[in-house]
Formats: C-alpha cells, structure tokens, sequence
C-alpha cells in the first residue's frame, strides 16, 4: 500500500506469506543463486498479470528490498554428481553455473551446493540415455531449477506454451530422480474435487466402488504424479492439493 500511495502504481497481485519460506530455504542451499530470478520463479507475477499492470510496482519492490550486488548474481546450478544415500533420499551436487568455465581447482567451496531430496525407486540418471532427447542449456538450467525446488519439498508447476516440450522436460525430471513408473493424470475442465482424488468404478457384478486416483496413489504410497492441464481447475478445486 505504501509503494502504491507513493508512487501511484497498481497493487500487487496476492502473495502467499509462505513463499517467503520457500524463497529463504532455496537462497539457504544455493546462495549464490539471483534473488530476483528466484522471486520471479517462486512468484510468477508475469504470468499472474498478463496485462503489465503490475510491472511497475514489482520494479520498486525490488529496487526497494534487493541490493544491486544481487542482480547479477547465478542464474542456476549445474548438476554435477548424484548418488542415493538412502531408501527413496537422494543426494546431488551442483556448481553454481558461473563458476562452470574456470575450472574446477579454481572454484571456492562456497560456489558449490549440496541438496538432499525424496527420489524413486530406480537410478538417478543425471544424462538423458534417450538420444532423442538433446539437453540445451536452457534445458539444463530448467532441470536444475526444478531440482533445487524439489529440494525444499515444493510442489512444481511447468507452464509453457503448446508443444514447447513441457512434457519432455518432466519425463527427464523423473529419470534424474529414478521416478520410473511415474503416471500423468489428464484434468479436465469440469473436474470435481472427489475427481481428483477418488474415481467411480463398476465391478464385474455391477456393484459401484471407489478406487484411488494416481494423485491419491502416489500420495499414500510416495511417487510421482504429473497433473496434465492444471490450469483447467477451479481455484475452489486446486485447494484440496
């Protein structure tokens, strides 16, 4: 309300007071990573205002509680090592991607990050054994961003346009972490929250039962489950995630 009366710009868009916990545990592991760049992918407010009315106002925000040292800070870490410490834990190791071309004997510990995380049953495949699959730089910064918030148990959300390769990225996502058996659970528009987690079924006598989605499968029982279509829900229905 300040930044607005002040400089007359638009209200931000709500944001959840529990990101700022998830904003501090990623900095905690990666503290080289750019303050702003990881505000902008934990609070997508680009996406949440198509329009740009709040452009402004994010500019001063930032301007406001971000040092300019931070600015210029790691896009993301590289990947460079991952072994399972444990039954369904993993343990990688990242390099701040800046430090990449100067050499290994040459980077300081600090530029270094170690994550511990859920993982899946089967290998940890940090190289795409698919030569159909051509891992760009791009690529690999997405992957490891997804890591990094996987780390902090938060849920992930891939948005991108039409065929940009959102689900190939995921495929990838769940071999680096050995979710071999993971399962896509398709929304639909009209979706129900029962729907979500519980689906109708008709035994061989006839009788109706309730079976368990992949979403309530994968919860009961640890495992990966991708939610095709997200943003057909209803808020109403998203809440019970």
């Amino acid at each position: 309300e300040y930044a607005r009366s002040e400089s007359n710009v638009e209200p931000l868009p709500h944001f959840p007071m529990s990101l700022l916990r998830t904003f501090v545990e990623v900095l905690v592991r990666c503290p080289r990573l750019s303050p702003q760049l990881l505000l902008e992918r934990i609070y997508p407010w680009r996406l949440l205002d198509a329009l740009g009315s709040t452009a402004s106002t994010m500019e001063l925000a930032l301007r406001r509680f971000l040092s300019k040292s931070h600015m210029g800070s790691s896009e993301w870490y590289r990947l460079s090592s991952a072994a399972k410490v444990g039954h369904g834990a993993a343990h990688f190791f990242a390099l701040d991607a800046d430090q990449e071309e100067e050499g290994l004997s040459s980077v300081p510990l600090s530029a270094y990050a170690q994550l511990a995380m859920a993982c899946g049953g089967g290998p940890l495949q940090l190289t795409a054994p698919d030569v159909a699959f051509v891992a760009l730089p791009v690529h690999r910064a997405h992957l490891s961003n997804l890591v990094v918030d996987h780390a902090v148990g938060v849920d992930l959300c891939v948005v991108g346009a039409k065929g940009c390769g959102k689900s190939a990225l995921v495929q990838r996502f769940a071999a680096m972490l050995g979710y071999s058996g993971f399962v896509t659970m398709h929304l639909f528009r009209d979706m129900s929250a029962r729907d979500l987690l519980q689906r109708r079924s008709t035994t061989l006598s006839g009788d109706t039962i309730w079976m368990d989605t992949p979403l309530t499968m994968a919860a009961k029982h640890g495992g990966l489950v991708v939610l095709d279509g997200i943003d057909k829900l209803a808020p109403s229905i998203l809440s019970i995630l």
